[in-house]
């Protein structure tokens, strides 16, 4: 029986080609893979290949200007990688699970925001840092790619809101702090204050 072995290239009914090495009759070892939709390029992926499957290290590029260097496991993006979008200047860096931004990661906008911490398919999930251009910094717990849970929001005035989130405003207990340094305690409710809490006094 007659089996693909060593270089070689195929182009297969649907347009797509692949050139690069085979063992077994299969894509195994390094190789490149053109994928066309209605007789243009889609996608690129170039890197390493298992077994018919992406698998190691490789770059994915997209006709529209996005890139993905990284690792990858089975046929997906697995471990750590690097995403680019077309924008030219938005960015992501870190962990992939299953094609999703999965665990610690660091993504920095085109207009310069940039965030921190931990995701969960390919949203904001779990504990990081947000920063805006204009001095903004939120400091706490993320669901869904909404704050949830407790955090901390710091203006560039040096106002400053310590307490509980979610779906992405201040609900529950918090404390307020004034430009002068004072601080209030408050109940909030889908982001407005409903009720000044009563502390004691220092004698």
């Amino acid at each position: 029986k007659n089996c693909a072995e060593g270089k070689g290239k195929f182009v297969h009914t649907d347009g797509d080609v692949y050139c690069g090495q085979w063992h077994n009759n299969v894509a195994h070892g390094m190789g490149i893979y053109y994928h066309q939709a209605d007789h243009q390029l889609v996608t690129c992926y170039a890197g390493q290949w298992v077994n018919d499957l992406q698998h190691g290290f490789g770059v994915e590029t997209w006709e529209e200007g996005c890139k993905y260097e990284g690792e990858f496991k089975d046929g997906q993006k697995d471990g750590l990688g690097i995403y680019r979008w077309a924008d030219g200047g938005s960015a992501y860096h870190g962990r992939w699970r299953g094609n999703n931004i999965s665990g610690p990661g660091a993504y920095l906008s085109a207009d310069k925001r940039e965030f921190k911490g931990q995701w969960k398919g390919s949203m904001i999930h779990g504990c990081g840092i947000y920063s805006w251009p204009d001095g903004r910094v939120y400091c706490g717990q993320y669901e869904n790619d909404r704050k949830s849970g407790f955090g901390r929001f710091t203006w560039p005035d040096n106002r400053r809101y310590d307490g509980y989130w979610l779906n992405g405003k201040q609900h529950g207990q918090g404390r307020y702090h004034h430009m002068d340094g004072s601080s209030v305690l408050a109940l909030w409710a889908k982001g407005k204050r409903v009720e000044w809490i009563d502390e004691p006094k220092e004698d």
